[in-house]
């Protein structure tokens, strides 16, 4: 089910099914969010957690007890329900039930709270650790944002801009998308990286200890732009699924954690940035994007 939220600049719809960005609307009625098209990438902006992207064979282990988790862990896939609601504002908890613990052995509340303030949608995600022991986990965005807002656009009219760069350093991966213990450079030109579908051959790039916890997504032939905060999120992934079906939209994903390292062992408290949540507990991240 869909749920709408709105103000004089924006009308954004959720779906309580994993809490899930389904439209953002600008005040021109300009349509901003990836609409799943199945042939390209069938999401529009998913919730991740309690993991980030892949695992080693789909496994990760807790005091050396193996278990089974999706890519982006299950929440993605869980209903929500709605716990609070105004025109401007809406909050949907998630809480672990018989699914989650089989695969997650962890009681807990997750709530997800959509909010406008004029052009800006702030997504505030709280994690309470109901459990008698420390819970580790992983929480992130997905945004998939469009890149073709007026006809005869496409992808390679826009950039992604990042304040106070010269040149990214990117994560390598092995032939499974593991992280390898390396980085390799990839060009700005004065702190834009303009987007092709090229740029994704290798997969998302992931990125650590950037300047500044902003970026934007921009156009050379329009006005619109978006602008991501991310304060409290050490890492940003940024992919578009490289494909012969070529794709107007690149994700813009905040992330607490760098997905599985081919080099680590599958204790996830292991992983890089994995948040250890004391019991009875709670921890909150927040992202905003901002509209033009």
């Amino acid at each position: 089910m869909l749920h709408s939220i709105q103000n004089p600049y924006l009308h954004v719809q959720i779906c309580d099914i994993g809490a899930e960005l389904h439209s953002i609307r600008d005040r021109n009625g300009l349509e901003r969010l990836w609409q799943a098209d199945p042939a390209v990438w069938d999401a529009h902006a998913p919730l991740l957690f309690p993991v980030i992207a892949r695992l080693k064979n789909e496994t990760y282990s807790l005091d050396g007890t193996p278990y089974r988790m999706p890519i982006h862990g299950f929440a993605g896939a869980k209903r929500f329900s709605v716990t609070g609601q105004r025109e401007n504002s809406i909050t949907f908890t998630l809480e672990s039930d018989a699914d989650t613990r089989a695969c997650y052995p962890f009681d807990f509340v997750l709530t997800v709270c959509f909010a406008l303030d004029g052009p800006r949608l702030t997504k505030t995600c709280t994690v309470y650790n109901c459990s008698a022991s420390v819970m580790p986990f992983e929480l992130g965005g997905h945004d998939g944002l469009c890149t073709a807002l007026h006809p005869g656009e496409r992808m390679e009219d826009y950039y992604v801009e990042f304040p106070g760069s010269t040149v990214l350093h990117t994560r390598c991966s092995d032939e499974n998308l593991m992280l390898l213990d390396q980085t390799r450079e990839v060009p700005l030109d004065a702190e834009r990286l303009y987007l092709t579908p090229e740029v994704f051959a290798l997969d998302a790039l992931i990125l650590e200890n950037l300047p500044a916890s902003t970026v934007t997504l921009g156009s050379r032939k329009s006005a619109e732009k978006v602008t991501l905060s991310f304060a409290g999120f050490p890492y940003l992934g940024v992919w578009s699924r490289y494909s012969p079906r070529k794709g107007n939209y690149v994700c813009l994903e905040p992330w607490s954690a760098l997905p599985d390292c081919a080099y680590l062992d599958t204790e996830l408290a292991n992983k890089h940035g994995v948040r250890l949540l004391q019991p009875n507990v709670c921890d909150t991240l927040a992202y905003t994007l901002e509209f033009e």
